[in-house]
C-alpha cells in the first residue's frame, strides 16, 4: 500500500499491457470487417495527455494489413501567438487555443473521407515550426489519428463519437 492507499503489485507479479495482449488484435479485426463495406476507415483515439493514445495508435498500425495513414492532433497546432494569449498555463487556453480543428477537418479528415488522394497529416510543428506535410492516400486506407480532445462539445461532425467510448479493464 502507499500513502494514498492504492494497492501495488506485489514483487515478481507480471503486469499486464492491455494495449498489446487484448486490445489491438480486437481493434485489428473490428477495423477489418469495416473494409467489407467501406474503402476508407477513420479511426480515433481520444484520451489525456500520456495515456499510451501513440503507443495503442502504434501497435494498430503494426497490426493492420491495408495501408495505414498515421496522423496526430500534434501536427494541427496553432502557431505560439495563437496557441497562449491566455498565458503559458492557461486550462482554457490550452482547451480552446492549442489546436487548428477547422484544418484538422478542412485538411486532414474530410480529404480523407471523400477518397481524395492527398491529404494533409500535418498542418504545423509546434517543436520545429515546420509547417504543412502532404500525404498522398491510396484509395483502401485506414486513418489513425490520435490526440487529445477528439470528442468534445460542439466537436465537428468527423469528431463526434459513433458510440460510447471503449472503456478499458
Amino acid at each position: 500500500m502507499t500513502a494514498l492507499g492504492v494497492e501495488r503489485p506485489m514483487a515478481g507479479t507480471p503486469r499486464r499491457h492491455a494495449c498489446r495482449v487484448d486490445l489491438v488484435p480486437a481493434l485489428s479485426a473490428a477495423i477489418g470487417k469495416l473494409y467489407s463495406v467501406r474503402a476508407r476507415v477513420l479511426v480515433g483515439i481520444d484520451g489525456p495527455d500520456a495515456s499510451g493514445k501513440t503507443t495503442l495508435a502504434d501497435h494498430l498500425d503494426a497490426s493492420l494489413t491495408p495501408p495505414v495513414l498515421r496522423a496526430s492532433i500534434d501536427g494541427f497546432h496553432n502557431p505560439t501567438e495563437v496557441r497562449r494569449p491566455r498565458g503559458d498555463l492557461s486550462p482554457e487556453g490550452y482547451y480552446r487555443d492549442s489546436f487548428d480543428h477547422q484544418s484538422l477537418v478542412g485538411d486532414l479528415l474530410d480529404p480523407f473521407a471523400a477518397g481524395r488522394a492527398e491529404t494533409l497529416s500535418r498542418r504545423y510543428d509546434w517543436r520545429t515550426g515546420a509547417g504543412p506535410l502532404a500525404a498522398e492516400v491510396p484509395e483502401r486506407a485506414t486513418l489513425l489519428f490520435d490526440g487529445v480532445f477528439l470528442i468534445r462539445p460542439r466537436a465537428p461532425r468527423r469528431l463526434a463519437p459513433l458510440g460510447p467510448p471503449a472503456r478499458l479493464p
